[in-house]
């Protein structure tokens, strides 16, 4: 009876010893996926930088185009503005001219 009590508890103990196995493999299977999800997370992280460094980037160019634009807008109304100036007085002119011949 005692040699069948041994043999239960070693294979209660052998049970023991598979379980706790196949706790640790499971526990280095947890670490190993936390790991990776971290490193995607942190891939994601830096690729989100980047494309938002990028847009930056974008954002400043079309703020600089929009500047430039609107000096090329400022600088065609002075040159319409001074056309138009140089048209009145050439008008004015022409006109002179007409009454001195009449």
């Amino acid at each position: 009876a005692l040699r069948e009590e041994i043999g239960v508890l070693k294979g209660e103990l052998d049970e023991v010893a598979t379980v706790r196995q196949e706790e640790t493999e499971v526990q280095e299977e947890w670490r190993q996926a936390e790991a990776a999800l971290q490193s995607l997370a942190q891939n994601e992280w830096a690729s989100a930088q980047t494309e938002t460094e990028e847009l930056a980037a974008e954002l400043g160019k079309v703020e600089l185009s929009c500047e430039e634009i609107a000096g090329n807008v400022k600088t065609a109304r002075l040159e319409v503005a001074n056309l138009e100036h140089e048209l009145k007085i050439t008008v004015a002119a022409a006109e002179a001219v007409r009454d001195s011949c009449d």
